[in-house]
């Protein structure tokens, strides 16, 4: 009898020595679109002029530049370069890369010692809604209080102690997230879904397939969820809308006194995030520990001033 060949075979070793022959740095997931439209339309231009001295060669260089693009994720070396220089703005932002205003020196300086105050206002800022008086209502609620000695906020000890209680209670599995969140967005727990980005850390939640929340981390989620338990205990959490409580938790997060995953210290440091032609420092409250994310700002709306560590 003659050996059948098995074609899933076959063709997984075909994949297999195809996926050799890329580049993962700037293929795959971490293929960028910007680059890859703008090598793709230099590939035509080329092929184009190709042709007109000779069709074969027209073909060859379409072909060839077509799958280098593929394999490599550019034509030219040094295009993710290249494109963070020169490539148009419009361009960027149409394929999805962020945009806003060119960085400024002075708003890029460091915010590591920023006074938890300012960060918090931060955290609070949203472009398309007015903002959300957090200082108010985490003043009202009890759980921050003017710190005389260093003439900022902190988080008042009865509220720390109830936080971290929260936070114990969830991790242990006391606590559900699911009904925490739909407490928050008033929306039955069935309806609650959570899922994971593709990097693995960031959580989405929806309601009823419609989106309602989004996390730098677990952490971030056990952090507002726990939060959200303490204050719900307060006459002025009720008066506020879904949309005010989640400014208001994410504000919170600036005040963490643990890490809700493994109670180690956290504190703010500087980052940088991004991809292959684009970059922006952030600042990140992170777990010195685990190094979990736990908040994440752009840095260059956060103003620098003031000595206090957070």
């Amino acid at each position: 009898m003659s050996h059948q060949p098995d074609f899933s075979e076959v063709i997984e070793t075909a994949r297999t020595r195809i996926d050799r022959l890329k580049t993962p740095a700037y293929t795959g997931s971490n293929r960028c679109f910007a680059c890859t439209i703008i090598n793709i339309a230099l590939v035509a231009v080329l092929a184009v002029v190709g042709s007109a001295v000779r069709p074969p060669l027209g073909v060859a260089v379409g072909i060839g530049g077509l799958c280098a693009v593929f394999f490599r994720g550019y034509l030219i070396p040094g295009t993710p370069a290249l494109t963070r220089r020169y490539a148009p703005r419009w361009l960027l932002e149409w394929v999805g890369q962020p945009p806003s205003a060119p960085q400024s020196t002075a708003a890029s300086a460091s915010a590591v010692g920023q006074p938890t105050r300012e960060v918090a206002e931060e955290a609070a800022t949203d472009a398309e809604q007015p903002p959300v008086d957090v200082e108010r209502i985490l003043t009202e609620t009890g759980a921050v209080a003017d710190c005389e000695a260093t003439d900022d906020l902190r988080l008042t000890d009865a509220f720390a102690r109830e936080w971290r209680r929260s936070m114990s209670r969830i991790r242990d599995g006391e606590t559900s997230k699911t009904v925490a969140i739909a407490s928050l967005v008033d929306v039955h727990p069935k309806e609650v879904t959570f899922s994971t980005a593709d990097d693995g850390t960031r959580i989405f939640a929806s309601a009823d397939d419609a989106f309602v929340g989004q996390w730098v981390s677990e952490a971030a989620l056990v952090a507002d969820v726990a939060g959200a338990s303490v204050l719900e205990e307060t006459g002025v959490w009720e008066r506020l809308g879904a949309r005010e409580r989640g400014t208001v938790l994410g504000a919170l997060r600036v005040f963490l006194p643990v890490c809700p995953s493994c109670n180690g210290s956290v504190e703010i440091q500087e980052d940088v995030t991004g991809g292959c032609c684009w970059s922006t420092p952030v600042v990140v409250l992170r777990c010195t520990d685990c190094s979990v994310p736990l908040l994440r700002l752009d840095q260059s709306a956060v103003a620098v001033n003031g000595d206090t560590r957070v």
